[in-house]
């Protein structure tokens, strides 16, 4: 099983009944021998290990366990959904119903390559601030730069050329470039990778995938070009409202999207032709 798929299937795996589905049981050998996905299997399997201990040492009161056996040898009885152990078993089923509901919500967010954009968060958590070289310059501004780091193409969505960055740097993550940007006006980190080095999958429909990580929240973005992503702390109302206010932002910008450097077309693009001036104007009136 390829190492994408695994880290997929592996989080459906589950202490109690996993081993009952062999897609998910080899899902789980499979990240268990990857030296990445190692630590999230390990992680996965103490939670679900934890969960299941505690539900194991709820104790169920005998007297409950009695009118429960009462109400469903009387299922006849006039309301009888009134009896404790009925509406019991109905809370019962409502919080296995939000558990599941909850997972479901989280799997929403799954996407191939996930993991990779997870630990550039994660080292941004542990950053200090120094890693970043100071600046304050325009995105649309930073072709020079990006080429002396020895970037060769990153696009941006719209409404991000005329925000402003505050530091920068890249650093190499499974041995690919990975821009990392701090803005200034809507104090996030951005980060502009290339998605095929990283085998993240996301659909080129101009929306954002919302994900949480541990204190903070991101989102992310597939661009044709490449990937972007947002990352800041706070809850996903948070990003919502900073991605709304890039949006508003956008809505003045006629480009669809636009490349910040890409090296191909600069060595390629020749000099631009020197524009004819243009005639005197004719200041001879007419005669009456």
């Amino acid at each position: 099983m390829k190492t994408d798929a695994a880290e997929l299937y592996m989080r459906c795996f589950r202490t109690d009944a996993g081993g009952r589905d062999p897609l998910f049981r080899k899902a789980m050998d499979a990240a268990q021998k990857d030296e990445r996905l190692r630590p999230l299997a390990e992680e996965q399997l103490a939670f679900d290990q934890w969960a299941l201990d505690r539900v194991r040492e709820i104790e169920v009161p005998d007297e409950t366990l009695g009118e429960l056996a009462e109400a469903l040898a009387s299922p006849r009885q006039s309301h009888s959904w009134k009896n404790p152990a009925v509406l019991s078993v109905a809370f019962g089923l409502i919080l296995i119903a939000g558990v599941f509901a909850y997972f479901w919500w989280l799997e929403q967010a799954a996407f191939d390559g996930r993991g990779e954009v997870e630990r550039m968060v994660e080292r941004t958590a542990k950053m200090t601030g120094r890693e970043l070289q100071p600046m304050a310059m325009k995105l649309g501004d930073l072709e020079d730069w990006l080429f002396m780091q020895g970037v060769q193409e990153m696009a941006l969505p719209p409404g991000f050329k005329g925000l402003t960055a505050t530091g920068a740097r890249v650093f190499q993550q499974k041995g690919n470039p990975v821009v990392q940007l701090a803005l200034d006006e809507h104090d996030v980190v951005a980060f502009l990778f290339e998605t095929r080095d990283f085998g993240i999958r996301l659909p080129t429909d101009g929306k954002w995938t919302i994900f949480t990580v541990d204190e903070w929240v991101a989102a992310v973005q597939a661009l044709p070009a490449n990937g972007v992503m947002l990352a800041m702390r706070g809850s996903r109302a948070d990003m919502r409202d900073e991605l709304a206010a890039i949006e508003d932002q956008a809505a003045k910008v006629l480009e669809p999207q636009f490349t910040l450097y890409n090296g191909a077309d600069k060595a390629a693009t020749p000099p631009a032709a020197a524009e004819t001036p243009p005639a005197p104007a004719d200041t001879t009136e007419a005669s009456e």
